[in-house]
């Protein structure tokens, strides 16, 4: 009853319910197996309480038992509900990275069990534990998957509280990818909840969820303050209340002061949220790095340097380490306004990996237009091209205010370059326009100081010939804007200019809209974003009548803005024509009734959203799974279903940063999954350096880890020297202590000390390692848990031979293939041979299959037709042939009775068995039959045709 309570969000009636029965708590008492099963149970529920509604992880502890006591007596329900509140303890106290890994170790041990017990709403609160981690380790697709795992059960397996949790979580994910409309249903649907739970704490968080997204979509400063302020208020008066969702209320409010240029009430808003955050070490970064973004908004360059220091000194101690793209963002500028552009460029490209590993959208374009801007100042042009080109994957993002500014913003750098390079007045112009763009985004999300600032810039790089009337006001305003700002220096600059103006009269409708065009692409005019954006433009201003794309011959276009009278349909109408570069140009219609200019200037500052909204904005695509340019190393073989798994779990972490670690038997593959790992990801175009602990001495291993000092010389290490790449440490559980200890303290900061120095280093690598299965449980072999947990926040188990039977002919052919030499005739292996080795169960798995098939091949006698027999091989192979052939269990033994077949028929054959396995497991069904082989259905149902599978034979034979 208290379960099905709970699952109904009835927290308070569970509580009243057992907490009078859980008032001794359980973590003292290590003797686990001593306790009555009932009361572990008992205690276990109440930590899902304190966990999941009342936030409680501290507490939640002392009502599990002792993390190291033996539960093995108890049922297999029990053990899995004590490691997942285990699991969601860790996460939540998750203040560093091995607190956060020893929790996805326990998360992934209760997922074993309820997979096992086929208890799905317990893999649903696996699933949202294990979102909640990723999400504090930066991995947002990894958490992403998580959140899509747990929805995927279903809503009947997902309770009030957990769907609570899904959404909430969901909102940010959502966020970072660029999908605003998905995460704002996430958040309204939270809110939905919350109110019919009376829950404060939710309520607020679905309020900071919605004032954060107002912010990243460009609302109106005073919407932005106004929704953050309610959230702020809400959570701070609610109890135990997580500190992400206020952390992100305060975020979106500080950044609307800091759009509207209040530097004062930004400052103070700062302090107040330093306050609510104290003890929040993540929080209390985050804010700092506010302070960073105040002193740039001010052009206190040498402040904002100081404080940079100071919020990377706390990075230092945080999970994510100095790699977090804003920062690396935030130092780029800081650079780039002291005059450093190497070092801005170094932390642009960084940022950009960065974002690309944790899975943060949003980041990797900011990354890549910053990285445009860059090269653009430096004058490479062609640089410059190119990370426009590549942010033109997400194209989508031209829809939002903020980021279709710093599009414009972008386009406009290297339009100067361009113009400064050639000379060409065309040029100039065509950069003046993406400023007015960027002018008109910014001054629509209320960024006083960016609209200054755009127009400072376009009037810089216009063409005398163009220098228009009408831009003296707006030119003033921004020199007002520039001296409210304390920007001395860019007024100075707009005061010249204004006294070289033209002089203005009132009477001249040619305005700044004549610099509003832009390229419109081939995105047909019933595009979605455009629609939306004509939708938000008629319902904003009823006078206009209709919008229309016309499309004519290039040579056709005008260079300003045209306005006639005429007939539409029998109605007097004026039309506005904004040309374009392309062969097309947009029209508005509406009825001639109030003075021209009065529209016009109505309806000027929607004009460029319209437009941007027809220049080149499909819909994102979803990445890939796998990068583009990636691939699997040849030696991976993956004709099984386990290994399919294997390969799909590697696609799955490709733009993962966290360290991976490859357990298995020895002779498995753990190197060549390893290698997998590193050639699928976003580091692929790096080093990698493998590390052999045979190859060195104990007392010489951290010196080559990690470089050394000698007599004031520094020698760089493996980990130096694998910058940008991947470090592939071999039977890492052997290393020695001291070793084991820095590299925690590595994991954990992202900066290594090297020998004989006391100064930290950076580094950007990502760490892989191998371990056997069991390395854990042998004394002998046993590493610090913390680092087990560490490195284990992604485990790939590879599993042995015998699990993966399917692989052996393809595995045999390849080292045949390898022995042959040229001029050599093929070598082939006979039926009754290749029998023997699918029989046997390889305790020495991949590496003894390779030293037996090369062992038989030096014995093949140089023959017209050369094979290997089943004489050729091992007398323990032979023998086990020999028993199998008595037996009746093994899947493959209508296999391989023919010597004279050739293996690729064998091949078909084995494939043939492992699907008909497969669809007899899952009774027939299709669907679930080809996600258990790792292939889509369509694929599967090819693979049928072409083997002559019927699903119903194959169930009917089992």
């Amino acid at each position: 009853m208290a379960s099905s309570l709970l699952a109904e969000g009835r927290v308070r009636d569970v509580a009243h319910m057992i907490e009078p029965l859980v008032q001794a708590p359980l973590d003292q008492q290590a003797d686990a197996d001593a306790l009555d099963t009932g009361v572990v149970r008992l205690h276990a529920l109440w930590a899902q309480l304190l966990c999941s509604a009342r936030l409680q992880p501290d507490a939640a502890r002392r009502h599990l038992p002792d993390a190291d006591a033996d539960l093995s007596a108890h049922p297999p329900r029990v053990q899995a509900e004590v490691a997942l509140w285990r699991g969601w303890t860790d996460v939540l106290r998750g203040t560093t990275n091995d607190v956060l890994a020893r929790g996805l170790a326990h998360l992934d041990r209760a997922d074993r069990h309820f997979e096992a017990l086929a208890h799905r709403p317990g893999r649903c609160w696996v699933h949202l534990g294990q979102a909640q981690a990723y999400f504090a380790l930066d991995e947002y697709d990894l958490m992403r998957h998580a959140l899509g795992e747990a929805q995927a059960l279903g809503r009947p397996h997902i309770d009030r509280l957990a769907q609570c949790w899904l959404h909430d979580m969901y909102a940010p994910a959502l966020r970072f990818q660029g999908q605003y409309a998905e995460a704002e249903a996430h958040a309204t649907a939270l809110k939905s909840i919350a109110h019919q739970l009376n829950h404060t704490r939710w309520v607020g968080h679905a309020q900071a969820q919605e004032a954060a997204l107002a912010y990243d979509t460009g609302a109106p400063p005073e919407v932005i303050i106004e929704r953050a302020t309610t959230a702020e208020t809400r959570l701070q008066g609610a109890t135990n209340c997580r500190p992400y969702p206020l952390l992100a209320a305060y975020h979106a409010h500080i950044g609307a002061l800091l759009r509207a240029a209040r530097w004062d009430e930004a400052h103070a808003c700062i302090a107040d949220a330093l306050t609510a955050m104290q003890g929040y070490a993540l929080g209390e970064a985050h804010l700092h790095s506010l302070y960073v973004r105040l002193a740039l908004r001010r052009g206190t360059i040498e402040r904002a340097r100081t404080q940079l220091d100071e919020v990377m000194e706390r990075a230092e101690r945080l999970p994510h380490g100095l790699q977090r793209s804003h920062l690396a963002l935030m130092r780029a500028e800081v650079a780039r306004r002291a005059g450093d552009t190497d070092t801005a460029q170094t932390w642009r490209e960084r940022a950009h990996q960065n974002a690309r590993e944790t899975g943060h959208r949003g980041n990797q374009v900011r990354a890549l237009l910053a990285q445009t801007q860059g090269a653009a100042e430096a004058g490479d042009i062609v640089r410059a091209q190119a990370h426009l080109r590549d942010a033109e994957a997400f194209a989508g993002y031209r829809s939002v205010l903020p980021m279709a500014a710093r599009w414009s913003a972008s386009e406009a750098a290297l339009a100067v370059a361009q113009a400064e390079q050639s000379g060409d007045a065309q040029a100039a112009r065509h950069a003046a326009e993406q400023y007015a763009q960027a002018h008109t985004a910014y001054r629509l999300s209320g960024d006083a100081l960016r609209v200054a600032q755009m127009a400072l810039h376009a009037a810089t790089i216009m063409p005398e010939a163009d220098r228009l009337p009408a831009l003296r006001p707006m030119l003033a305003d921004a020199n007002a804007t520039m001296a409210r700002c304390e920007r001395p220096d860019q007024a100075n600059q707009l005061h010249a200019l204004l006294n070289d103006w033209p002089a203005y009269d009132p009477t001249d409708t040619t305005s700044w809209g004549t610099l509003l065009s832009t390229a419109l692409a081939e995105a047909p005019p019933e595009h979605a974003s455009v629609t939306a954006a004509c939708t938000t433009l008629l319902q904003a201003h009823p006078q206009v009548d209709g919008v229309r794309i016309q499309y004519r011959p290039r040579h056709a276009q005008a260079q300003c803005m045209v306005a006639d009278q005429g007939t539409l349909s029998g109605a007097s109408v004026t039309a506005l024509h904004y040309p374009a570069p392309s062969d097309a140009r947009l029209t508005l219609t509406y009825a001639a009734d109030g003075p021209l200019p009065d529209v016009t200037e109505a309806l000027r500052p929607y004009l460029p959203m319209l437009l941007m909204a027809l220049d080149r904005a499909p819909t994102p695509s979803s990445p890939s799974t796998t990068p583009t340019g990636a691939r699997f190393p040849d030696a991976f073989v993956a004709e099984s279903a386990p290994m399919q798994a294997l390969k799909q779990r590697i696609e799955q972490i490709g733009a993962s940063h966290s360290p991976v670690l490859v357990t298995g038997a020895p002779g498995v593959g753990k190197t060549m999954v390893a290698r997998a790992v590193h050639a699928v990801s976003e580091r692929r175009t790096g080093p990698l350096h493998v590390v052999e602990r045979t190859s060195i001495q104990p007392r010489d291993w951290a010196a080559h880890l990690f470089g050394h000092v000698h007599s004031g010389t520094y020698t760089p290490g493996v980990l130096d020297k694998a910058e940008g790449g991947s470090v592939l440490l071999k039977a890492v559980h052997r290393l020695p202590q001291a070793v084991h200890e820095q590299l925690l303290r590595m994991l954990n900061t992202d900066c290594v000390f090297p020998v004989g120095s006391d100064t930290c280093r950076s580094v950007d690598i990502r760490l892989l390692a191998t371990t056997p299965s069991d390395a854990t449980t042998r004394p002998a072999d046993a590493m610090p848990a913390a680092l087990a947990h560490r490195l284990g926040i992604i485990t790939l188990r590879v599993p042995p031979l015998r699990e993966r039977r399917a692989d052996i002919p393809v595995l045999v052919q390849r080292v045949l293939d390898e022995q042959r030499t040229p001029q050599t005739p093929l070598v082939t292996i006979t039926q009754h041979a290749l029998d023997a080795l699918l029989a046997y169960d390889w305790p020495g798995n991949v590496r003894q299959l390779r030293n037996e098939v090369e062992r038989a091949y030096q014995s093949v006698r140089s023959e017209p037709a050369p094979q290997i027999t089943v004489d050729a091989l091992a007398a323990p192979l032979r023998e086990a042939r020999t028993q199998h052939s008595n037996g009746t269990s093994h899947p493959y033994d209508t296999l391989l009775n023919d010597d004279t077949v050739a293996l690729s028929a064998v091949l078909a054959q084995t494939e043939k068995a492992a699907i008909e396995h497969v669809l007899r497991a899952h009774d027939g069904h299709i669907s679930a039959s080809a996600q258990a082989l790792g292939i889509s259905r369509q694929g599967l149902y090819k693979k049928m045709k072409r083997l002559d599978i019927d699903a119903d034979a194959a169930v009917s034979s089992s």
